[in-house]
């Protein structure tokens, strides 16, 4: 079987699309380029595909591309992430970049340092464009993960707690951090109860703006803008 380089390119922006698309063909980097305006489209793409690299943009219907990337770096661990966005907020960088992201480009650079950083990127490495004013040791400094974030309340939960408790931050139910962490949704409720007697907190609410406070999740989150 030949060896081709594919690249899933998500944006909901039919100009942008045929826009990135033309630059990559125009470098022969990519034998197969994938087009997606969902991020539905997008995972299902990644499963039929199989894309060595994603392109994604944060602002898009329905699920925001920080969450995709999250789900995608989950699910294909393999695949290099390259954020292209309008978003120039440091905290979109640092969040992209949690999620596991391997670049971020702001879409007002020129066509050239998009290219730099798609390459950059294909090739396992790490890139940011240098108008955000930020570098890589900054950012890595600031993207905490699950179990070295620096409070102590939260390092004593369990790594299934932890988990529970950031998807409880994201707003899902019981049920739905049931069927992502393959656990019943009793037991999910279980984990749930116990998060919140360890952290001495009365509700879910509470454990979203606890979540805020110590850097799990952004409240000003893409959809927010």
């Amino acid at each position: 079987m030949p060896d081709t380089r594919t690249i899933v390119i998500v944006d909901d922006h039919p100009f942008v699309l045929q826009g990135m698309k033309a630059a990559i063909e125009a470098e022969e980097m990519f034998d197969d380029i994938q087009l997606a305006a969902t991020a539905e489209e997008a995972m299902h793409l990644a499963e039929q595909c199989a894309p060595q690299v994603a392109i994604v943009d944060i602002t898009l219907p329905g699920m925001d591309g920080i969450k995709l990337t999250r789900h995608l770096h989950k699910r294909h661990p393999e695949m290099q992430i390259l954020i292209v966005s309008m978003h120039n907020r440091q905290n979109y960088v640092i969040e992209s970049f949690r999620a596991g992201a391997r670049g971020y480009v702001v879409k007002q650079s020129s066509t050239e340092n998009f290219l730099d950083a798609l390459r950059c990127v294909a090739q396992g490495n790490y890139f940011v464009d240098g108008s955000l004013g930020m570098d890589l040791a900054t950012i890595f400094s600031s993207t905490s993960s699950e179990t070295s974030v620096r409070d102590a309340a939260y390092a004593s939960l369990s790594p299934r707690e932890q988990q529970v408790m950031r998807l409880l931050a994201e707003g899902k139910t019981c049920k739905e951090i049931g069927d992502e962490l393959g656990i019943s949704s009793k037991t999910a409720d279980v984990h749930r109860a116990n998060v919140l007697k360890k952290l001495d907190l009365d509700n879910t609410v509470e454990l979203v703006r606890y979540a805020a406070t110590i850097g799990l999740i952004d409240l000003s989150g893409p959809d927010t803008l």
